[in-house]
Protein backbone atom coordinates (compact mmCIF):
# COMPACT_ATOMS: atom_id res chain seq x y z
CA UNK A 1 0.00 0.00 0.00
CA UNK A 2 2.72 2.37 0.78
CA UNK A 3 4.07 1.57 -2.60
CA UNK A 4 1.12 2.74 -4.22
CA UNK A 5 1.34 6.02 -2.60
CA UNK A 6 4.58 7.04 -3.24
CA UNK A 7 4.37 6.15 -7.04
CA UNK A 8 1.21 8.50 -6.92
CA UNK A 9 2.91 10.84 -5.12
CA UNK A 10 5.82 10.58 -8.13
CA UNK A 11 3.60 10.83 -11.01
CA UNK A 12 1.78 13.96 -9.36
CA UNK A 13 5.76 16.13 -9.01
CA UNK A 14 6.33 14.61 -12.45
CA UNK A 15 3.26 16.06 -13.86
CA UNK A 16 3.59 19.51 -12.28
CA UNK A 17 6.87 19.76 -14.69
CA UNK A 18 8.91 20.38 -11.09
CA UNK A 19 7.02 23.69 -10.66
CA UNK A 20 5.22 24.38 -6.51
CA UNK A 21 1.77 24.36 -6.54
CA UNK A 22 0.81 27.44 -4.95
CA UNK A 23 -0.78 27.33 -1.35
CA UNK A 24 -4.11 29.01 -0.55
CA UNK A 25 -2.61 32.59 1.22
CA UNK A 26 -0.71 33.20 -1.97
CA UNK A 27 -1.34 36.49 -2.88
CA UNK A 28 -2.56 37.52 -6.77
CA UNK A 29 -0.76 40.35 -8.29
CA UNK A 30 -3.31 43.30 -8.54
CA UNK A 31 -3.97 44.56 -12.07
CA UNK A 32 -2.13 48.06 -13.40
CA UNK A 33 -4.22 51.09 -12.27
CA UNK A 34 -6.36 52.47 -14.72
CA UNK A 35 -4.89 55.84 -16.34
CA UNK A 36 -6.98 58.73 -16.63
CA UNK A 37 -7.99 59.93 -19.32
CA UNK A 38 -10.48 59.80 -22.06
CA UNK A 39 -12.98 56.81 -21.76
CA UNK A 40 -13.83 54.63 -24.63
CA UNK A 41 -17.18 54.84 -25.37
CA UNK A 42 -16.97 51.39 -27.74
CA UNK A 43 -15.07 48.39 -27.41
CA UNK A 44 -14.89 47.83 -31.22
CA UNK A 45 -12.20 46.63 -33.50
CA UNK A 46 -11.88 47.94 -36.97
CA UNK A 47 -9.51 45.89 -39.67
CA UNK A 48 -8.70 47.92 -43.00
CA UNK A 49 -6.89 45.42 -45.44
CA UNK A 50 -4.31 47.65 -47.17
CA UNK A 51 -2.30 46.58 -50.22
CA UNK A 52 -1.83 47.20 -53.81
CA UNK A 53 -4.15 46.70 -56.07
CA UNK A 54 -4.39 43.04 -57.57
CA UNK A 55 -1.84 42.17 -54.27
CA UNK A 56 -4.88 39.87 -52.84
CA UNK A 57 -6.38 42.54 -50.89
CA UNK A 58 -9.88 40.87 -51.54
CA UNK A 59 -8.71 37.59 -51.14
CA UNK A 60 -7.35 38.59 -47.17
CA UNK A 61 -10.57 40.54 -46.80
CA UNK A 62 -12.81 37.84 -47.20
CA UNK A 63 -11.22 35.11 -45.21
CA UNK A 64 -11.01 38.09 -42.17
CA UNK A 65 -14.97 37.62 -42.74
CA UNK A 66 -15.00 34.37 -42.98
CA UNK A 67 -13.29 34.05 -39.62
CA UNK A 68 -16.17 36.35 -38.31
CA UNK A 69 -15.13 40.25 -38.51
CA UNK A 70 -18.37 42.08 -39.83
CA UNK A 71 -18.30 43.06 -43.31
CA UNK A 72 -20.42 46.51 -44.92
CA UNK A 73 -23.84 45.91 -45.96
CA UNK A 74 -23.25 47.14 -48.86
CA UNK A 75 -20.00 46.16 -51.04
CA UNK A 76 -18.65 46.84 -54.58
CA UNK A 77 -19.88 45.01 -57.21
CA UNK A 78 -17.72 42.66 -58.94
CA UNK A 79 -16.26 43.91 -62.39
CA UNK A 80 -15.93 41.02 -64.91
CA UNK A 81 -12.25 40.46 -66.06
CA UNK A 82 -10.72 42.70 -63.50
CA UNK A 83 -12.14 41.01 -59.64
CA UNK A 84 -15.01 38.19 -60.92
CA UNK A 85 -15.70 37.45 -56.95
CA UNK A 86 -16.25 41.00 -55.60
CA UNK A 87 -14.55 43.17 -53.95
CA UNK A 88 -14.88 43.70 -50.03
CA UNK A 89 -14.80 47.78 -49.93
CA UNK A 90 -17.84 49.69 -48.38
CA UNK A 91 -19.57 50.75 -51.81
CA UNK A 92 -21.37 53.67 -49.43
CA UNK A 93 -17.82 54.71 -47.37
CA UNK A 94 -16.19 54.82 -50.64
CA UNK A 95 -18.57 57.53 -52.07
CA UNK A 96 -18.09 59.63 -49.49
CA UNK A 97 -14.27 59.52 -49.74
CA UNK A 98 -14.75 60.26 -53.26
CA UNK A 99 -16.92 63.36 -52.48
CA UNK A 100 -14.78 64.18 -49.99
CA UNK A 101 -11.40 64.31 -52.33
CA UNK A 102 -13.77 66.06 -54.79
CA UNK A 103 -14.31 69.09 -52.73
CA UNK A 104 -10.41 68.67 -52.17
CA UNK A 105 -9.91 68.82 -55.42
CA UNK A 106 -8.42 65.31 -55.98
CA UNK A 107 -9.22 61.78 -56.67
CA UNK A 108 -7.96 58.55 -54.68
CA UNK A 109 -5.34 57.92 -57.19
CA UNK A 110 -3.49 61.80 -56.41
CA UNK A 111 -0.38 61.09 -55.30
CA UNK A 112 -0.20 64.50 -53.01
CA UNK A 113 -1.59 64.59 -49.60
CA UNK A 114 -4.60 65.47 -47.96
CA UNK A 115 -3.89 69.43 -47.01
CA UNK A 116 -3.49 69.10 -42.93
CA UNK A 117 -5.63 72.28 -42.26
CA UNK A 118 -8.61 70.01 -43.57
CA UNK A 119 -8.55 67.75 -40.60
CA UNK A 120 -9.39 70.82 -38.36
CA UNK A 121 -11.74 72.36 -40.66
CA UNK A 122 -15.53 72.72 -39.95
CA UNK A 123 -16.11 71.48 -43.91
CA UNK A 124 -14.36 68.08 -41.86
CA UNK A 125 -15.97 67.60 -39.05
CA UNK A 126 -19.02 67.88 -41.07
CA UNK A 127 -17.83 64.59 -43.45
CA UNK A 128 -17.08 63.19 -40.29
CA UNK A 129 -20.22 62.89 -39.18
CA UNK A 130 -21.65 61.34 -42.33
CA UNK A 131 -19.00 58.95 -42.43
CA UNK A 132 -20.45 58.28 -38.49
CA UNK A 133 -23.53 57.75 -39.82
CA UNK A 134 -23.11 55.15 -42.24
CA UNK A 135 -20.41 52.79 -40.21
CA UNK A 136 -23.38 52.88 -38.06
CA UNK A 137 -25.14 52.17 -41.27
CA UNK A 138 -22.76 49.51 -42.25
CA UNK A 139 -21.89 47.69 -39.26
CA UNK A 140 -24.33 48.73 -36.65
CA UNK A 141 -22.80 47.74 -33.32
CA UNK A 142 -20.40 45.22 -34.23
CA UNK A 143 -17.44 44.47 -32.21
CA UNK A 144 -15.44 43.07 -35.05
CA UNK A 145 -15.58 45.24 -38.50
CA UNK A 146 -13.26 44.67 -41.74
CA UNK A 147 -12.93 46.04 -44.89
CA UNK A 148 -10.85 46.47 -48.00
CA UNK A 149 -9.47 50.22 -48.36
CA UNK A 150 -6.58 50.81 -50.65
CA UNK A 151 -8.02 53.65 -52.41
CA UNK A 152 -9.54 55.31 -49.33
CA UNK A 153 -6.26 55.02 -47.70
CA UNK A 154 -4.02 55.74 -50.25
CA UNK A 155 -5.27 59.21 -50.77
CA UNK A 156 -5.35 59.80 -46.62
CA UNK A 157 -8.95 60.01 -46.84
CA UNK A 158 -9.97 57.71 -44.41
CA UNK A 159 -8.08 59.98 -41.28
CA UNK A 160 -10.99 61.86 -42.26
Amino acid sequence: MAKKTATRKKARTASSNGKKRASAGTKKAKPAPRKQGRKRSLSRQCLIVLGMHRSGTSAVTRVLGLCGATMPKRLMPPVPGNNDHGFWEPVEITKLHDRILAELGMQWSDLSDVPPTFFDSTVATGWIEKLQQQITEDYGDSAAVCCEGSAAVSSGAALA
